[in-house]
């Protein structure tokens, strides 16, 4: 995949009203989701999905979204701030 279309992808986690994850899934693949994860234990789909989608995956009822967000713990060996 080109830097371009990398830069243009975001992590999403999705939760669904809909108690079938496999049948949103499907939903969010049409609309352009590649899904990672189906998390059934928890309610969650993970995956990324072009930035230009998430206006189209805001208005799809009965779903819900957040951005992944990225954590940087230091080395184990680093000093205590």
């Amino acid at each position: 995949m080109s830097k371009s279309k990398k830069a243009s992808a975001v992590r999403i986690n999705v939760t669904s009203q809909d108690s079938d994850l496999k049948a949103t899934a499907s939903k969010l693949r049409k609309l352009g989701m590649k899904v990672d994860s189906v998390l059934d234990s928890i309610g969650v789909i993970s995956g990324e999905i072009a930035e230009g989608k998430l206006s189209a995956l805001q208005k799809t009822p009965g779903i819900t979204f957040e951005r992944d967000k990225e954590v940087q713990l230091p080395p184990p060996d680093a000093p205590v701030q």
